[in-house]
């Protein structure tokens, strides 16, 4: 088992915003196992398993996230070290479709609709150092 981590979406907008982050998943379609057992002198036993998997499935719901506030998104264990966020307005513009980042990645999305990378360990500063907090901004 891998370790949980989490990834912050911020919204520095003036509206509502949809979103949803998810990983990559396995699922198991189908199992047949076939036991074959010998009942003579020397008894034996054999067995083949088949699998089949449904990989890289995603499933997830969306999020209403207010203007000026943050989700922070439990990320379950995985092999993969990705994310996918997508984001869309109450209208349904899709602000991000499934953009990917790696995990423990925080993002901020602005009022020109755009998803820009914050800084590490920061949930409203972004790389370039602008902090897109206001003074309105809520506590959760």
């Amino acid at each position: 088992m891998g370790i949980i981590t989490s990834t912050v979406v911020a919204n520095a907008t003036d509206k509502d915003i949809y979103v949803k982050v998810d990983i990559e998943r396995s699922y198991l379609k189908t199992f047949n196992l076939t036991k074959n057992v010998s009942a003579s002198v020397g008894t034996s036993v054999s067995s083949d398993a088949e699998l089949a998997w449904d990989w890289n499935k995603i499933e997830a719901g969306y999020c209403k996230l207010v203007p000026k506030m943050h989700l922070k998104f439990y990320i379950g264990p995985s092999r993969k070290r990705i994310v996918y966020i997508s984001v869309m307005r109450c209208d349904g513009k899709v602000i991000t479709d499934s953009i990917s980042k790696k995990k423990n990645h925080n993002v901020i999305i602005l009022k020109g609709n755009q998803l820009v990378d914050a800084k590490k360990d920061s949930i409203w500063v972004d790389f370039s150092g602008k902090d897109h907090r206001t003074t309105d901004v809520r506590k959760v």
